[in-house]
């Protein structure tokens, strides 16, 4: 799946990486969990989570995926803590047909 270089990935590499990125992006585009985050940041923050977890096992697309939404949301969780307290904000995915319902 990979070359040399970190993110160098072959033609199945990326396959999975956009199929990952597709179903992952149903979830986090209306993720109000990950709010402090634009469209374009949660876009690249994604992007950069899929990548690094697929280099460190071979995964299915949905695995990937879903480990994926769980790391962003892990990162943004972490930009939270302020003076070692935590802001309690509820996790909460909408799907698509919640999205449109809003």
């Amino acid at each position: 799946m990979f070359h040399q270089s970190d993110y160098a990935f072959d033609s199945e590499g990326i396959d999975l990486l956009s199929a990952a990125f597709r179903k992952a992006w149903i979830f986090v585009e209306h993720d109000f969990s990950l709010e402090p985050l634009n469209s374009d940041e949660r876009r690249a923050s994604l992007a950069a989570c899929l990548m690094e977890l697929s280099k460190r096992e071979v995964w299915d697309e949905v695995r990937l995926a879903n480990a994926a939404i769980s790391s962003l949301r892990k990162r943004v969780e972490a930009r939270r803590l302020v003076g070692g307290r935590r802001t309690v904000i509820p996790i909460r995915a909408a799907t698509k047909q919640q999205a449109i319902n809003w």
